[in-house]
């Protein structure tokens, strides 16, 4: 599997929302299935893909993508081989968990989608590992 990330631009005004889409592609021979999202209460969740996010060349930290919830449910998707698999994350939610009021200044933004599994609840293959990191950057303004 591959993962990339993107975001629709470059910088944001301090308290705009920032969408980041992840996408993972099945660059394998075969067809595979992951974790799509997990399903809670307040909505989806990615509890597979783990963030880093880095200010001004700083110590990277984690950042959020699931959150407590009572009753969580995964959802799998198969990716045929050359398939991908997009998925929106709400970057600044994330971001305002680490700090109440998101700082300005240069971000780096890494992730990993990892799973461990074998098969799928419906019996079918699953991919086990971990995707190299994925990177992308971004400038919060005042």
């Amino acid at each position: 599997m591959r993962l990339t990330l993107s975001l629709p631009k470059k910088q944001y005004r301090s308290g705009e929302p920032i969408l980041l889409t992840w996408t993972l592609e099945n660059v394998g021979p075969r067809p595979l299935s992951v974790i799509a999202y997990e399903l809670a209460g307040g909505g989806r969740q990615f509890s597979c893909l783990s963030l880093q996010v880095s200010v001004a060349g700083g110590a990277a930290r984690p950042a959020p993508t699931a959150f407590p919830s009572s009753a969580v449910r995964p959802v799998w998707k198969q990716l045929a081989s050359g398939e991908t698999l997009d998925q929106g994350l709400e970057l600044d939610r994330s971001l305002a968990l680490m700090a109440p009021k998101t700082a300005p200044g240069k971000y780096l933004l890494t992730a990993q989608y990892s799973l461990q599994a074998t098969t799928s609840p419906a019996g079918d293959p699953a991919w086990n590992g971990r995707t190299a990191a994925a990177t992308v950057e971004f400038e919060i303004l005042p």
